[in-house]
């Protein structure tokens, strides 16, 4: 594979510098995706598009010992393995205006309907049809009014995938009561 990066770069100064720099972070660069994905495999091509890309835009990299060298390595390995990550967990989301609009949709006195569904139908729709993480997020969410920036901070990702999580799942709760409601 290193063959490949070689052929990238223009004369025999770049490949001595490239190897060296492959030698000393390939294993940074792998432990970096790996904490991401949590697959070798996909931390492994996480590696192989790090380098790649490094060999693309060598023209970048500096002083191979620099500590600015030392983080761009890892922020493009983290940039490949967090687009890995969200490719590998591929969720349907809808689309909220704000935080109030899904809050709305969810507590039941935030609209003027009657609610139709006790706190026990709810846990128990809960255990049928959501993942463990999507049930966390709701009980932190909604029963401890955790916020959405709290939220991503605990599970270690983004704000914007928390919000979509929650919405996700509150989408599912809502098309199994249509569904048990037509029955």
């Amino acid at each position: 594979m290193l063959v490949l990066y070689l052929a990238l770069l223009e004369d025999a100064e770049d490949e001595e510098k490239f190897i060296k720099l492959y030698k000393k972070y390939v294993d940074l660069a792998r432990w970096v995706a790996y904490q991401r994905v949590h697959d070798t495999e996909i931390a492994e091509e996480c590696v192989q598009e790090t380098f790649f890309s490094i060999a693309r835009n060598f023209h970048k990299v500096g002083d191979i010992d620099a500590p600015e060298t030392k983080q761009y390595v890892c922020v493009i390995a983290q940039g490949f393995a967090i687009k890995a990550y969200h490719k590998e967990h591929k969720a349907v989301f809808v689309d909220f205006e704000s935080e109030d609009e899904l809050d709305s949709m969810v507590d039941p006195t935030a609209n003027s309907q009657p609610n139709e569904f006790d706190a026990a139908e709810l846990a128990d729709a809960m255990d049928k049809i959501l993942d463990d993480e999507e049930k966390e997020l709701m009980y932190l969410k909604f029963s401890y009014k955790y916020r959405y920036k709290e939220l991503a901070k605990y599970f270690n990702t983004t704000e914007y995938f928390v919000k979509k999580k929650v919405a996700s799942a509150v989408q599912k709760l809502m098309k199994y009561y249509k569904e048990e409601r037509n029955l």
